[in-house]
């Protein structure tokens, strides 16, 4: 199978913290193609992203996580429902990173965060990272090398995947009930530490 001109792919990140819970990071992209690409290439593309992204923060995400298998599908508006809904399924691959914060960890729901704006006002991505180790923060202020860090994963993030010459997966968020692909414009990055209330043990990822 292949990917194709206008095809929006979901890309879900995985980990298991050491208390066992799921806490996951997904991404949308919108395939900027000139010709299709087998379904083993993006795959192979989204993977190495993904390293190069999570490498940025190789020394602020805590070393008792395991990575768990990323999984790649492709959306589809579903205009009678009025919904995006996952119509196939591309591919898998595990990631290779370095997650090597050996302190003691944030607790799962305090988190660094980044925002991705569009140019639509109101229309956003964020992405809550996973925890990091408590040497990151004081009084919930990001050290000044972690935020550098969370700098660097926020710029890649922003940037889109050079497939092949003139053919990209350029990162986004599709709208809700509309169909509409928004891509980002700008990153934001704080030093206050944020809170992800689903990661509290038991709830979800």
């Amino acid at each position: 199978m292949t990917v194709t001109n206008g095809d929006v792919l979901k890309v879900v990140m995985e980990v298991v913290l050491n208390d066992g819970s799921i806490a996951q990071n997904v991404y949308y992209f919108l395939a900027n193609f000139v010709a299709s690409f087998d379904d083993g290439t993006i795959t192979d593309e989204l993977e190495t992203w993904i390293e190069g992204l999570y490498g940025n923060l190789s020394s602020q995400l805590l070393a008792s996580m395991t990575q768990s298998l990323c999984s790649v599908d492709e959306i589809l508006f579903n205009a009678g429902e009025g919904l995006w809904e996952v119509v196939r399924h591309v591919g898998t691959f595990t990631p290779t990173i370095a997650f090597n914060n050996a302190n003691e960890g944030l607790p799962n729901q305090s988190s660094a965060f980044a925002t991705f704006n569009t140019q639509r006002p109101k229309s956003r991505g964020r992405k809550f990272l996973f925890p990091f180790g408590e040497d990151m923060q004081a009084d919930t202020f990001l050290t000044g090398a972690a935020l550098a860090a969370m700098a660097n994963y926020a710029d890649d993030a922003l940037t889109g995947i050079l497939v092949a010459p003139l053919s990209t997966l350029d990162p986004g968020i599709h709208r809700v009930g509309i169909n509409e692909f928004l891509g980002f414009a700008i990153a934001v990055v704080t030093n206050v530490l944020g809170s992800q209330r689903r990661r509290r043990p038991g709830v979800g990822a």
